[in-house]
């Protein structure tokens, strides 16, 4: 089992590497949706991977899914990466063979999320993302919550397969990362 301080040590650098590249430019709470919906990309890209033969860029995009939750959290509230597996509770799944479904299950959260931002109570949503209120949090984070430690669920299951650790997997990403230029890819929110 991953050892929670190094998730909360990597929800750290990368909110840290992604404002040093840039990706925090320009963001306002009225962002906040647009980030929560683009962790489905990181989902759809895992699913792609998902081959025989492929297995360690696999391993790269399932820890992307848990890396993006990370930073979204983060630009809510710092810190509220950490609220956020709290508010999760237990996960209740278990790995298996049927990555459709798990697709599906990571889909259904992120949905879960998105529905529980826009339904936020008026006024809730501030312009400043350091002042998301309290009930923006506390309805969607549990969601991003439950989204990550499935996707860490998922990462520590296929890594053991490769002799490797989760955080063997997310170390490799986020190094990979900070090596990267400004908005690297051309890429623009």
């Amino acid at each position: 089992m991953t050892d929670p301080n190094l998730l909360i040590f990597a929800a750290e650098r990368t909110y840290a590497i992604n404002g040093t590249n840039g990706w925090h430019d320009g963001y306002t709470q009225a962002d906040a949706f647009t980030k929560i919906s683009l962790i489905s990309t990181e989902v759809r890209e895992w699913q792609l991977e998902s081959r025989p033969g492929n297995e360690q860029q696999a391993l790269n995009e399932l820890a992307d899914i848990i890396i993006r939750t990370m930073d979204t959290c983060e630009l809510l509230e710092r810190g509220a990466f950490t609220l956020a597996l709290v508010m999760a509770g237990p996960c209740r799944h278990h790995p298996h063979h049927n990555n459709l479904l798990h697709m599906v299950t990571m889909y259904g959260l992120i949905e879960d999320a998105k529905q529980a931002f826009r339904k936020a109570p008026a006024g809730e949503a501030p312009a400043n993302p350091t002042e998301a209120g309290p009930e923006v949090l506390k309805a969607v984070l549990p969601h991003l919550g439950g989204l990550a430690l499935y996707a860490l669920m998922l990462l520590e299951h296929y890594a053991a397969r490769e002799n490797l650790t989760a955080q063997d997997v997310i170390t490799r990403v986020l190094d990979k990362n900070a090596t990267r230029g400004y908005r690297h890819g051309g890429r623009r929110l």
